[in-house]
């Protein structure tokens, strides 16, 4: 039951340490996963206010750019009205009335789109007709007002441009030409030109119809893309100001953009920022703490493993020594069974025996002493030589019957000394069989209990027996002595010996070595062809602790 209660609470501490480990792995990573999930929003968060600030730049950026422009157009035109249509711009250069510092050419068309006054030189006889452009029409068909175009191919400056401009109204109101600037599309993002923009960065002005008016994805600059089909118009339908995260329209990068419409203009400032460079530094961190992570984990499942590896060789060790003690049960148990077989096998011998003995001496002797006694009664003149012989058959089956009883039962050792009991068998075994026995027993101090002393003397009862039955010998030592906490019993003969383990060590000596074991014994025996036998038994004295293996 104890060693049951052993293996239970053994297998309960095995599942408690792996549980117990699992339990750090599961903390280890929820951590990790935890702080790299923070880390992750923070980057992102970081992201987002960066692209706020930086569109909030933008848009300001394009709204003074819009104004300065408006402002130059409103000036040439306010100078071109004053001087009775007729202005030199060389002269309002020179001046500096005119900044030019924001656009790339200004000129004025007459109302037939013929370009009538320009900043720049043209080859004389030159004729440029801008009947075609937008702008022309959209002044010819609408009252004054601010026009912004789509950037377009220069017939001048041989060049992308955005063309701003304004009508040119005469005194009665009508359509007297428009007034135009030039503007390149980098001047929009001119402020970003030195700014250390990341591959993925993305800085745009994007019309309403989803034509880029301006564009700056890292050191690049584009313009005129149709991106339509981005989702910023679906954000844009839903508030003006705001963020949003999708794949970028033009490169299918994703990308976290922020946008703003322009207030008065038809324009929309964007600025994104990959999500791939957001996070590049929290690639890295995350990097070292899967590492460490992974050390962690290899150390607990390593540590764990050695205390559950030492833990089950334990359980195994024990369950092997409980699978032995079984076995050993299971050995015992046969041996018993065998035991009392041998027993049972050499009791039917001793009544064979005994059959035999009555059968043959006694009853024969009684027989023929029944028969002198009714020839004695048929002629009572032979009655005196038949009952003297009779009586003498009598003492005789007498004996027979005394030497029977003295084989069957040893001597009273309970109120006899084992030393008497086993002089007493000397004394009637040597004679009748012609054997010089000696027995030694000056080293035999402590008295034995009964049971130690009958188990002795029939062990030694069966020896003599068999040296008398096989050995032929002639001549047997009888040594009981005392050592160690251990009864000694050696008989050696001068027989003709035997091999030990063959055949003919057999029943007697499995009787022997059994009754030795039933008190905690052994038997060792010494023997050799020709050479005699020796067994020599050892038994425990009880109260005293001794090894006998």
């Amino acid at each position: 039951m104890n060693l049951a209660r052993y293996l239970e609470r053994t297998g309960r501490l095995v599942v408690a340490v792996a549980l117990f480990c699992a339990l750090l792995l599961f903390l280890v990573w929820y951590l990790i996963l935890r702080q790299l999930d923070e880390s992750k929003q923070a980057a992102l968060d970081a992201a987002v206010q960066r692209n706020n600030n930086l569109v909030v730049t933008l848009e300001q950026q394009a709204i003074r750019t819009i104004r300065n422009a408006d402002a130059l157009l409103q000036l040439v035109r306010y100078e071109y009205a004053k001087s009775g249509n007729r202005i030199n711009l060389d002269e309002l250069l020179d001046r500096g009335v005119i900044d030019m510092h924001y656009v790339a050419g200004v000129s004025i068309m007459d109302s037939l789109g013929r370009m009538e006054v320009s900043n720049l030189h043209l080859p004389v006889g030159t004729s440029v007709d801008l009947r075609d452009r937008e702008h022309f029409s959209f002044h010819k068909k609408y009252a004054d007002s601010l026009f912004i175009g789509l950037p377009i191919e220069s017939r001048t400056l041989h060049r992308a441009v955005i063309v701003l401009s304004r009508r040119i109204s005469l005194p009665d109101g009508s359509f007297g030409g428009t007034v135009a600037v030039q503007v390149e599309p980098g001047t929009f993002i001119r402020y970003y030109a030195q700014a250390n923009l990341r591959p993925h960065d993305l800085i745009s002005l994007i019309a309403p119809n989803g034509i880029t008016y301006a564009r700056r994805t890292g050191n690049k600059e584009s313009w005129g893309e149709d991106i339509h089909k981005s989702p910023l118009f679906d954000h844009l339908a839903q508030q003006p100001i705001g963020y949003y995260f999708a794949p970028d329209a033009i490169h299918g990068i994703p990308t976290w953009f922020s946008y703003r419409r322009l207030d008065g203009y038809p324009m929309v400032a964007t600025v994104g920022a990959s999500e791939q460079d957001i996070l590049a530094d929290h690639r890295t961190l995350s990097l070292r703490e899967y590492r460490f992570g992974a050390i962690i984990s290899v150390l607990l499942m390593l540590f764990s493993a050695m205390v559950l590896t030492v833990l089950l060789q334990r359980r195994t060790r024990i369950l092997d020594i409980q699978a032995a003690e079984q076995q050993r049960r299971r050995e015992q148990k046969r041996y018993q069974r065998k035991l009392t077989q041998q027993i049972i096998a050499a009791q039917e011998r001793e009544r064979e025996g005994i059959g035999r003995e009555l059968h043959d001496n006694v009853n024969q002797v009684l027989t023929t002493v029944k028969l002198n006694i009714e020839l004695a009664q048929g002629d009572p003149s032979l009655a005196p030589g038949l009952l003297e012989r009779s009586v003498r058959y009598l003492q005789q089956c007498i004996g027979e019957i005394r030497n029977l009883s003295r084989e069957l039962s040893a001597p009273t050792l309970g109120t006899r000394s084992l030393v008497d009991s086993i002089t007493a068998l000397v004394e009637m075994v040597a004679p009748a069989a012609q054997l010089d026995i000696r027995f030694r027993h000056d080293a035999y101090r402590q008295g034995l209990p009964k049971e130690y002393k009958l188990a002795l003397y029939r062990i030694l009862q069966e020896a003599l027996n068999n040296v008398l039955r096989h050995a032929g010998a002639s001549k047997v030592d009888i040594e009981l002595a005392q050592s160690g906490g251990v009864t000694i019993l050696i008989v050696t003969d001068d027989g003709k010996g035997f091999t030990p383990g063959s055949p003919r060590g057999g029943i007697g000596l499995t009787n022997m070595r059994s009754r030795a074991a039933v008190l905690g014994g052994t038997l060792q025996v010494q023997s050799a062809p020709g050479r005699g036998c020796q067994l020599q038994i050892r038994v425990p004295i009880p109260g005293h602790s001794t090894n006998l293996e």
